[in-house]
């Protein structure tokens, strides 16, 4: 029985053995890895710690520099889109009041005064042309716009109402219909 009582003792301390190996191998590894992560226990803790500031430091200050960056870019669309369209509108009204005031000198009743007009003697020569004439009547300040006159001009005469040359008497009060008929009525003076 000794002999058995032997064979399990040494069974049982080698058993013990390995588990104080492996207890004391788990106690190290612990141990490495406390020392690791916490870095008041390394050697250079200091120096570890310093660059972790400097590091979270320079982080923080990229992420800032990130967020400003796109913070402004955002604003610089929006501020583009406003301006952009606001222009675009403008030059839109621009253009259509101008095309609205052209055309109504063209097909509207306009002249040049309301009442109490200048009369002038306005002479025709067969060499003048229509945008001639125009240029004339403006330039006497009879008409306000010799291209919207010429036009109209253009779309009121036709083989068989021709300017007629010769000397006229014409008003600032007179609209374009009024100029025209004068001026294709041969209603001289002499």
């Amino acid at each position: 029985m000794d002999n058995k009582r032997k064979s399990v003792k040494q069974k049982n301390t080698s058993i013990s053995k390995q588990r104080t190996n492996q207890n004391y191998r788990y106690r190290n590894s612990k141990n490495t890895t406390r020392t690791s992560r916490n870095p008041s226990n390394h050697p250079n803790s200091s120096s570890i710690a310093h660059k972790k500031s400097k590091t979270v430091r320079s982080s923080n200050k990229e992420k800032n520099n990130q967020f400003t960056i796109m913070v402004t870019s955002w604003i610089l669309r929006v501020s583009l889109c406003i301006l952009f369209y606001f222009g675009t509108t403008v030059i839109v009204k621009d253009l259509s009041a101008s095309a609205y005031n052209f055309s109504y000198q063209i097909f509207g009743n306009v002249s040049m005064d309301k009442a109490n007009g200048k009369e002038i003697k306005f002479k025709v020569s067969e060499k003048d042309s229509l945008k001639d004439i125009a240029k004339k009547l403006e330039k006497k300040k009879i008409i306000e716009n010799s291209q919207s006159f010429y036009i109209r001009g253009t779309l009121s005469t036709n083989e068989d109402r021709k300017i007629i040359p010769g000397t006229y008497k014409l008003s600032s009060t007179n609209n374009y219909d009024e100029i025209l008929d004068i001026l294709t009525n041969n209603d001289t003076i002499g």
